[in-house]
C-alpha cells in the first residue's frame, strides 16, 4: 500500500486492519462514538486535517448523533523505531487507531 496520509487512514479504518474482529461489523451501519487517528511520521497537521474531512464527506464512518465531531489527530513526528528482532518493517509514516464503535 501507499504511504500517503490518505492511503494510512484509510487502510486503518478497514475492519480487516483491526485487531479485534466483530462477526457482524459494518463500519458505516455501526457508529462510533469517538476515533482517535495518531499519526507518527512526516504527516502535517494541515494533511491529517484534510484526510479526516475526506472520511467524513465520503462517509467512511458514523458517529453517533450526540458526538458532532468524533476525531481527535494525534501527531508525533518521530517515526516508530524498528527493532532487530522484530517482523514489523520499517515505515516513514504510520497512524494507529483507536475507535470505540456500538458494534
Amino acid at each position: 500500500s501507499s504511504n500517503n496520509c490518505w492511503d494510512l487512514t484509510e487502510e486503518v479504518l478497514d475492519p480487516a486492519s483491526f485487531l479485534v474482529k466483530y462477526l457482524d461489523f459494518d463500519p458505516v451501519e455501526d457508529k462510533y462514538m469517538a476515533i482517535s487517528l495518531n499519526y507518527r511520521g512526516k504527516i502535517k497537521s494541515k494533511e491529517a486535517n484534510e484526510t479526516v474531512q475526506k472520511v467524513k464527506k465520503a462517509a467512511k464512518v458514523a458517529f453517533v448523533e450526540w458526538m458532532p465531531t468524533g476525531f481527535k489527530i494525534g501527531l508525533n513526528d518521530v517515526p516508530a523505531i524498528t527493532l532487530e528482532e522484530d517482523d514489523i518493517g520499517t515505515a516513514m509514516r504510520n497512524v494507529t487507531m483507536i475507535g470505540n464503535n456500538t458494534g
